[in-house]
């Protein structure tokens, strides 16, 4: 029972034996950070984070007060299977290496994240040599005022190496301190570049 835990930080860190986290039925209502969670574990190949194995939506997997996910997968180079599209995190500043390295993932579904309190998303999905889908970043929800996702102010190496296309035309870039390598190696974008960051206000960036 899982039900009172608010720090999932570290939970299987380096555990190099597990290949599937079977977080069916776990109660995250309460859980603010899962900092480092699976970090390099290597032999991981599914992970049930928002989805049950019969792929119907898990409800007790609750993100509503999550404050960073940061390197939460980071180093899972074997992960294929990681339903995050119910992720709903209105609260979480930082996304930071989420996903870095994992390789072998074909899509990740980030389609439905709320990141209008996101600050920090340093090489979120770097590393991601794998996907065959394109990142919906685009969809992300958008602050009611600014019509932008994010308040981001450090993306760096965000996307590097990814090489499917993603839309970050949305971002809220006005208070990025360093975006350095945020399109490191993105040749699906390399004759979009312009089009995508035309209208960012990075007047602040160093």
């Amino acid at each position: 029972n899982v039900s009172n835990v608010t720090n999932m930080g570290g939970f299987a860190n380096s555990c190099r034996l597990i290949t599937t986290f079977p977080g069916d039925n776990w109660n995250t209502a309460k859980v603010t950070s899962t900092t480092r969670m699976f970090l390099s574990c290597w032999a991981l190949e599914t992970a049930y984070v928002g989805r049950k194995a019969d792929g119907s939506q898990n409800t007790n997997w609750d993100m509503s007060k999550i404050l960073t996910v940061g390197e939460m997968f980071m180093g899972c180079g074997n992960l294929e299977v990681c339903d995050t599209q119910d992720w709903d995190m209105p609260l979480c500043t930082s996304i930071s290496q989420v996903f870095n390295g994992c390789s072998s993932m074909a899509a990740i579904d980030c389609s439905n994240w709320d990141m209008r309190a996101a600050q920090v998303a340093d090489e979120t999905f770097a590393g991601c040599t794998g996907l065959t889908s394109p990142l919906a970043v685009d969809s992300w929800h958008k602050d009611d005022t600014t019509g932008k996702s994010g308040a981001f102010r450090y993306v760096t190496r965000m996307f590097k190496n990814v090489p499917v296309a993603f839309d970050p035309t949305d971002f809220d870039m006005s208070e990025c301190w360093n975006y350095n390598g945020f399109f490191y190696n993105t040749d699906a974008l390399a004759n979009s570049i312009y089009a995508v960051t035309k209208d960012w206000n990075i007047s602040d960036c160093e």
